[in-house]
């Protein structure tokens, strides 16, 4: 008997003690576009049975979804997210889990979620490829344009030469014309689109995805394309 009330003494002894260190805070964020206090904010978004992360910004009724390309993350639009948000978009970039057009369509949903009543869907290199094919399946909710840049014909299971032939939301292609594995390509897609209102832009650079955007030419024809089709509201 006084063995087992030793035994009880000592743990409340432990719990108390435990409940009263104060919780570890990380000192920094594992992605270097965000603060700590940001990283705090990231949701979980689900895509084909598996999670990835996903940051939303500012506020409004079209929503504006950033898909990246290979070896990157959330981070390579995360700029371009901001400067959005700022101007009264609702904005979301994100982590990809793998599955590209699923990514994006779990991603349309959260913004749904979160009161967008139409999305425009940017992507460069494969991220491009990714929104071109999700712009061509049933979404949460309607696609009022896309711009993709950089994007291969095909890439892993996603098939963006089949998928634009279905489009008719205004789409805009841009590549640089330095990028040369990828300006045949481009322009394939372009040529093939179903839309009446497709844009094809290539550029004397040599960036690829949203480096292409890095020329003041590019990024002004990329800020009017959305404008035009999608302003924010």
């Amino acid at each position: 008997m006084l063995r087992r009330l030793a035994l009880f003494a000592v743990a409340v002894v432990l719990t108390g003690c435990s409940s009263a260190a104060p919780k570890a805070e990380p000192a920094f964020s594992p992605y270097d576009c965000l603060s700590v206090a940001q990283w705090k904010t990231l949701v979980q978004l689900s895509s084909d049975g598996s999670q990835f992360d996903a940051h939303v910004s500012g506020k409004g009724t079209v929503g504006i979804v950033y898909a990246h390309m290979s070896g990157a993350d959330l981070c390579e639009w995360s700029s371009f997210a901001k400067e959005a948000a700022g101007e009264g978009y609702l904005t979301l970039t994100y982590t990809s889990s793998g599955s590209m057009d699923l990514d994006v369509t779990a991603a349309v949903g959260e913004l749904k979620r979160r009161g967008a009543t139409r999305v425009v869907l940017v992507g460069g290199s494969m991220g491009g490829t990714a929104v071109l094919t999700a712009a061509s399946l049933p979404e949460p909710l309607p696609v009022a344009a896309v711009v993709s840049l950089s994007a291969p014909e095909s890439y892993g299971g996603d098939n963006a030469l089949n998928a634009v032939k279905q489009l008719r939301m205004p789409v805009q292609f841009m590549v640089d014309q330095g990028d040369s594995d990828f300006v045949d390509g481009v322009t394939e897609l372009s040529r093939v689109c179903g839309s009446a209102h497709k844009v094809l832009k290539v550029y004397p650079g040599s960036g690829h995805a949203s480096a292409v955007l890095a020329d003041s030419k590019a990024k002004a024809d990329f800020d009017a394309f959305i404008r035009t089709y999608a302003p924010p509201s």
